[in-house]
């Protein structure tokens, strides 16, 4: 009998990247990332494919944020194209790309493009790049914001992994509109933990107050998100990273930290 109940139980998972123009997708503390960078030439198209698998076989659809000029892929296909234009240059920015399924689990990966030769420039696409560390991190929110927070850095010079030992809540900011919770914190205890983080400015000692935030949903464009942490940049709160929170309080999370 206990069999036939499990049975009946339908439990959906979310959808898992696999690979980008026959990469395959890596993963750490359960965090999707391609090894190496694409790349293409201002006023050159670059065609860019993505397999996504859903064990329950259910539809998915591609939603990207922020998106560089240039930039075209359909929502319910699996394969576009990035152009950046001759007039608007830039070295690299990170794509955010989020996978859902119909049930409104999902994934996200973030994604390099490099623009070989060119200058990048903030106001020239409007979209922010983040080529820098992921920060993640398991804390206790039940009474502060206590616990362990690190940096994982991966590009062409840098691999490493770094971690701060103990964090403090230092406020609960109120100007994110869409989160269910918003915490700022410092971290102390830095030290490296595997590679050589020795280029990493981020990897430092005292790690200055960060601001993040969590919606256990959120709506994008129409689309339902679960499980989306929030950080500000230029003064407005981003649906950049994804994380959990219990109601124990327990809080496990991850989210691009871009470099000072």
């Amino acid at each position: 009998m206990m069999l036939l109940l499990l049975s009946c139980v339908s439990v959906n998972s979310e959808p898992r990247f696999i690979s980008v123009n026959g990469q395959s997708v890596k993963r750490i503390f359960g965090i999707p990332f391609l090894p190496d960078a694409l790349s293409v030439r201002p006023g050159e198209t670059l065609e860019i494919e993505i397999e996504v698998l859903d064990r329950e076989r259910d539809d998915i659809e591609l939603l990207f944020p922020h998106v560089p000029a240039g930039f075209d892929f359909p929502r319910d296909g699996k394969k576009g194209t990035y152009s950046p234009p001759s007039e608007q240059t830039f070295e690299q920015i990170e794509l955010e790309i989020i996978a859902l399924d119909e049930h409104g689990a999902s994934e996200v990966m973030y994604l390099l493009l490099e623009v070989p030769g060119a200058t990048w420039s903030f106001g020239d696409t409007g979209a922010p790049s983040f080529d820098g560390p992921v920060l993640f991190g398991e804390v206790d929110t039940s009474a502060g914001f206590d616990g362990y927070v690190g940096l994982y850095v991966e590009d062409d010079i840098t691999s490493c992994i770094w971690a701060w030992e103990s964090t403090t809540l230092t406020g609960t900011p109120t100007d994110c509109a869409e989160c269910d919770q918003a915490w700022a914190f410092t971290a102390s205890g830095g030290l490296q933990y595997e590679g050589d983080c020795s280029t990493v400015e981020s990897a430092t000692t005292e790690l200055p107050e960060q601001q993040i935030g969590f919606a256990a949903e959120y709506d994008y464009e129409g689309f339902p998100l679960t499980d989306v942490v929030f950080t500000p940049i230029e003064g407005e709160w981003l649906p950049l990273g994804q994380g959990t929170l219990e109601d124990s309080g327990r809080f496990e999370f991850y989210v691009p930290l871009p470099e000072p």
